[in-house]
């Protein structure tokens, strides 16, 4: 550990203040080695501050990729200063790890890629979506090594629609990494027949905003929805949603991992869905091997879940029977699906395969030390 101590990582971040990025810099920290982060400014809720020093970057924009590749080259210069002065460098998106890359020609220092989602643009059929990919694949050819948070990233993405040659890689799931006092935590049922469904995170799927409104509405008085987290529907105000339906609550963001014992309190059962496809969007091969935060933080707090059966999430749930799962996006076919499978019977059966579920499944456990492990390696 002594030896680790004299390494410092240079973790490059799209923003500051996520939750994911906060706790792998804390992963990092607890291997043993010494972080110093460098972000570009953007407007963006701080859900959780990494402990280390941070160096601003100019403000970018969401999605405005190509706008967002020009301020990136004007702040190569700076980005190079830093990077001479440590030993590895860690880029938390495949855009980063380009931007990190062209800084550290002739530098030779190894480079981290971190990948823990899929965007529309990296499988758009446009021509800018096949430039990315022809980047993508040249940059992760010179990735030392590629961190996910999905497995299926590198066996279905990476190896698979780019043919990238991964030289080492590390799966590094999303998990829990919090103690709080569970062991005592309510799971029994309520003694009503009102079910609370809930929504929490970066709140970006119209789907799931309206088939969760429109839940509510059939069910009348039988079903509540609570949502938290950052605003981010295009088709819908959540916030007019709901003032006018009682049922349908939006509390706002939220701090992680403070605010979750009581959002988690105060819901039965969690829902994790994806956007439907577009015409552009080759969504079912992207989105299907994510894997969400919401799926780790269920577990943890023994929050049944509903998921979509194609996705790696939903297959968890399906093998170890803590929910269950739709399979198309058919909006009113789905609702006749949750009014019959959403009972009080099958909540308490669901709870107790969720205690029954090892520890590992939704915690960190020895993560850190694999982490030490094969940057070590790659540093030799």
């Amino acid at each position: 550990m002594e030896v680790l101590q004299k390494v410092n990582i240079l973790c490059i971040l799209p923003v500051i203040g996520d939750t994911k990025d906060a706790k792998r810099i804390e992963l990092l920290q607890k291997a043993g080695f010494n972080i110093k982060v460098i972000a570009f400014e953007r407007d963006y809720f701080v859900s959780r501050l990494p402990n280390c020093e941070i160096v601003k970057l100019p403000k970018i924009e969401q999605g405005k990729y190509w706008k967002r590749f020009l301020i990136m080259l004007k702040s190569l210069i700076r980005l190079r200063r830093h990077v001479k002065k440590c030993d590895v460098v860690y880029a938390f998106s495949p855009d980063l790890a380009i931007f990190a890359y062209i800084a550290s020609l002739q530098l030779k220092k190894p480079l981290v890629m971190d990948v823990a989602d899929i965007r529309e643009i990296q499988v758009s059929s446009s021509l800018s979506g096949k430039l990315l990919r022809v980047i993508e694949r040249f940059i992760a050819n010179r990735t030392d090594l590629l961190v996910v948070s999905s497995l299926a990233f590198v066996t279905d993405y990476y190896l698979g629609k780019l043919k990238a040659k991964v030289k080492y890689y590390l799966l590094l799931e999303n998990k829990v990494d919090y103690i709080l006092n569970v062991d005592t935590y309510n799971t029994t049922n309520k003694q009503n027949d009102i079910i609370t469904i809930g929504y929490f995170g970066y709140l970006r799927d119209n789907w799931t905003i309206k088939l969760l409104a429109e839940l509510t509405q059939q069910l009348n008085n039988k079903c509540k929805v609570k949502l938290a987290g950052v605003d981010m529907i295009t088709e819908a105000n959540i916030n007019e949603l709901s003032i006018q339906n009682k049922n349908f609550n939006y509390s706002g963001p939220y701090k992680s991992p403070d605010d979750l014992n009581k959002l988690y309190s105060d819901i039965d059962v969690i829902v994790i869905f994806y956007p439907e496809p577009t015409d552009d969007f080759d969504w079912y091969n992207a989105k299907r091997i994510c894997r969400s935060n919401r799926f780790y933080e269920a577990c943890f707090f023994k929050k049944p879940i509903i998921a979509f059966s194609f996705t790696e999430d939903g297959k968890e749930v399906i093998k170890n029977n803590i929910g269950f799962t739709l399979d198309s996006y058919d909006v009113n076919l789905n609702i006749d699906i949750i009014k019959t499978s959403l009972t009080q019977e099958n909540l308490t059966v669901w709870k107790e395969n969720m205690m029954s579920l090892e520890r590992s499944v939704y915690c960190l456990s020895d993560e850190a030390t694999q982490l030490k492990n094969i940057i070590s390696k790659i540093i030799e």
